[in-house]
């Protein structure tokens, strides 16, 4: 399999999506990068100061399958004639600069059941990376507001309140990202560029994505929080993979969150190792990586010693 068949490749996996990254940007740390799935048995005794064996499985949830239409066609567009396309352009490689006439935009499109087919359609606005942004006829058509190059991601099912995120290119073989970002894929959607972060700072370029970070990647990176029903995404929400957490939380193993009631793992939050910010009366702000970057030295998560 290509590198570029592995970008593009969609698989439902689960409840969860798993997340893959490709080289790209100007991070050395992340530039080799090619899997951010790491899945840890937390009841092996291994040590809670060790945050890559407490970790959860690295995975976000995604964008989700498209509901029936009820027109009989099985297509879920409502269009009627049972190709589920809607009827749009051309196919296209949305890693090529100039894939689609002038006045067209590569756009991952449904299909099916999830996204998984590219289709030239019309650009129509110029929404840049991080601005909000909206999809016309429901959050699968790629007709978005969004400048070329540019997709709208994490709209409702209205095609509202989304996010223009800025689309990964081919240059030499390897795909790049403009910026300080990283090519990031799901297997149940597009592959775009999705910016580095500091989790302290939660710096994102969007109010309504947030920074997470893998220990075994050594790197973080913005996405939108995906909160089940039921839970809050703060401190002893139960979790079951990253973006299960709000903004300054990770999703760590039950057994070293103070009060975790989850078999699965529980929220904490991220913490500077030169500060006293923990909640727990014993937990302590333990190092998020194993052996960091000089840039990531100071990031940590409260957990039981």
């Amino acid at each position: 399999m290509t590198l570029r068949e592995q970008v593009i490749q969609v698989a439902r996996v689960g409840v969860a999506v798993v997340v893959s990254l490709a080289a790209c940007g100007p991070s050395s740390d992340a530039s080799d990068a090619s899997d951010a799935s790491t899945s840890v048995n937390a009841t092996d005794g291994t040590s809670a100061t060790d945050v890559t064996s407490v970790a959860m499985t690295t995975t976000t949830a995604g964008p989700g399958t498209v509901p029936g239409d009820g027109d009989g066609d099985g297509d879920g567009d409502g269009d009627g004639d049972g190709d589920g396309d809607g009827d749009l352009g051309e196919d296209c490689d949305p890693f090529v600069l100039d894939a689609c006439p002038e006045g067209e935009k590569c756009s991952i499109v449904s299909v099916i059941e999830v996204w998984d087919a590219y289709k030239c359609v019309a650009v129509i606005g110029d929404g840049q990376h991080g601005e909000p942004c909206v999809v016309q006829g429901g959050p699968f058509t790629g007709i978005d507001d969004c400048a070329a190059h540019h997709q709208c991601v994490f709209a409702n099912d209205d095609g509202e309140d989304g996010t223009c995120i800025a689309t990964c290119l081919e240059e030499a073989g390897e795909f790049v990202c403009l910026g300080d970002a990283i090519c990031t894929y799901l297997s149940s959607g597009p592959a775009l560029c999705y910016d580095y972060c500091d989790p302290l700072a939660q710096d994102c370029p969007a109010d309504v994505l947030a920074c997470y970070g893998d220990p075994g990647e050594d790197m973080f990176f913005c996405y939108l929080p995906e909160i089940r029903d039921g839970e809050t995404g703060v401190k002893g929400s139960a979790c079951e993979f990253t973006n299960a957490c709000l903004s300054g939380f990770y999703c760590a193993a039950a057994d070293v969150v103070e009060g975790c009631q989850s078999n699965a793992g529980c929220c904490t939050e991220y913490c500077p190792l030169d500060g006293d910010v923990c909640q727990g009366d014993l937990e302590e702000c333990v190092p998020f990586f194993p052996d960091p970057a000089p840039g990531n030295k100071n990031i940590g998560i409260c957990a039981l010693p």
